[in-house]
């Protein structure tokens, strides 16, 4: 009778098996001694898994995968699988990398012109997918190792940019662009999030510095996204939308335009005024005064 294991926290409980560990991801070389085992698996984190010894069977809703050593998979978060590890030699080994979705995002920040960029494939969308290794990336994975033995002053740093290396040669090696479809969600996730973000908060006495930072990214960053998604920088949008609400109000509403200019989200009334005559040919005393003579 198989029982379900949670992963990663099963290994976590374990204190023999070392983990290096980073915000965001964490690795852990597993073993199993057994020549046969099964299990039922739920993952709660994306889980890449680099086969060293013996042979993986995930049996899946979409059918069964089959990992010898020297191949690899990867699972999304929730996943559920039917897993079997077979041994070879009384062994079965692999390299096993949890990841957070906050490693993603910032994986998406770095090289966001590279997920732009290449082009998806035939993608299925399964939860768990095969992953080829070429020596290229082999030889990334295995320049892991020695982190397990060792460390130094600049360690995290460099397991940093090592974790990096290993999910580009993951965008490389997926044939059907699971991992990329993946991704790309994400980024579109974000672009939403950011657009709910403008949406929601842009009559806000806010800077574009204190934009970005609300948005969680760096100015850099904000400013960079803003304009893939608008096509316009941010503070003339912001400007562009408070000037539209102030229209509105002004044609609309009985409130003088202090009160308007402070609404809408500006803190000075004569670079309001200035805004306002440049995008629409009047100042709003005088878009008041007409209004006011049409009713």
């Amino acid at each position: 009778m198989s029982n379900t294991v949670v992963i990663p926290r099963v290994f976590k409980k374990q204190d023999y098996y070392r983990f290096l560990e980073l915000d965001g991801i964490s690795c852990a070389k597993y073993h199993h001694y057994k020549d046969h085992s099964c299990h039922q698996v739920v993952v709660t984190t994306y889980l890449f898994v680099f086969v060293l010894s013996g042979k993986k069977v995930m049996h899946t809703v979409s059918g069964d995968i089959e990992i010898e050593a020297g191949d690899a998979f990867f699972a999304r978060k929730d996943s559920y699988m039917y897993s079997e590890f077979i041994a070879t030699d009384s062994r079965f080994q692999s390299l096993m990398f949890f990841i957070e979705d906050r490693f993603f995002a910032d994986f998406i920040k770095s090289h966001q012109n590279i997920i732009e960029r290449k082009k998806k494939g035939p993608c299925t969308n399964e939860g768990v997918f095969k992953i080829k290794i070429s020596p290229l990336f082999k030889s990334s994975l295995d320049s892991i190792f020695p982190y397990f033995l060792h460390e130094s002053s600049s360690s995290q740093e460099l397991l940093k940019l090592k974790f990096s290396e290993i999910f580009l040669h993951i965008l490389e090696s997926d044939e059907h662009g699971n991992l990329l479809f993946f991704l790309q969600n994400i980024y579109s996730d974000r672009k939403k999030e950011l657009m709910v973000l403008m949406e929601e908060n842009y009559n806000k006495p806010l800077s574009v510095e204190e934009f970005a930072g609300l948005s969680g990214r760096s100015l850099t960053t904000f400013k960079k996204e803003f304009n893939t998604i608008y096509n316009i920088p941010p503070k003339r949008w912001v400007n562009r939308k408070r000037l539209e609400m102030a229209y509105s109000l002004l044609s609309s509403t009985d409130k003088n335009v202090t009160e308007v200019c402070f609404e809408v989200g500006f803190e000075n009334i004569s670079y309001f005024t200035q805004l306002f005559k440049q995008n629409f040919g009047i100042t709003p005393k005088q878009l008041q005064k007409n209004q006011n003579q049409q009713n």
